[in-house]
């Protein structure tokens, strides 16, 4: 029972560090030629909402955009979707977002008269408020999908793990499981399913005194 609970937690130290590597791709900056001027807020940089799909297929995979609601807001149609995501590490994941686009009207004319309102305002605009939505949930992901373009002070995203303490918790965590094999089948069978660690001299080492102390404990 030992030996199983620090399995457990082997596997969830290795999980802990997969999404830990995960986070900080997706929390890289996106390329900057893919920003641009964001076509209504004038001085706002955005990633469009192609680039943005792209890296969701590359990323993800499979996802998926729900619509939760649409309407008129003011003089603008506004969508909230909810965009559900594939992680490769979590499973099915989302996140929400909402966008509003200003109805399109005749010169000088107001939304709130209909006759003013053009005949594809809600063709055009409905699609557009879509799109933003999306690119507003994908935001909450990561930076990679333009999340910080427009904020100021904001921190780098810094592993928790570096490569030297990855290496140096799974080596523990071997020898650890070494040292609790009840005899020389199980130390055999544990060594074996350790894979690159079986190169390391210190989990070698480990096998080995445990090898004697069981020997010498079979011939007392």
């Amino acid at each position: 029972m030992n030996e199983l609970l620090k399995l457990v937690k082997s596997d969830d130290l290795i999980q802990f560090q997969k999404q830990d590597e995960f986070l900080a791709f997706i929390n890289k900056e996106p390329p900057t030629s893919w920003i641009k001027e964001h076509p209504i807020a004038k001085g706002v940089a955005y990633l469009p909402i192609d680039k943005v799909e792209l890296l969701l297929k590359r990323i993800f995979q499979e996802y998926k955009v729900e619509i939760l609601r649409e309407g008129q807001m003011l003089n603008s149609i506004y969508v909230t979707v909810r965009l559900h995501y594939k992680h490769p590490i979590s499973g099915w994941l989302y996140q929400d977002g909402t966008a509003a686009v200003p109805v399109k009207t005749k010169k000088g004319e107001n939304a709130s008269n209909m006759a003013a309102i053009l005949n594809d305002a809600i063709q055009t605009g409905l699609p557009a408020a879509e799109s933003f939505a999306i690119k507003d949930a994908a935001d909450k992901i990561g930076n990679i999908f333009g999340g910080n373009l427009n904020r100021k002070d904001t921190l780098d995203f810094k592993p928790m793990y570096s490569e030297d303490e990855k290496k140096k918790q799974q080596v523990t965590m071997a020898i650890e499981l070494l040292e609790d094999a009840e005899n020389e089948e199980t130390l055999r069978e544990v060594f074996t399913g350790l894979g690159a660690l079986m190169a390391d001299k210190r989990v070698v080492e480990a096998k080995d005194k445990r090898k004697e102390e069981l020997m010498k404990n079979e011939n007392s």
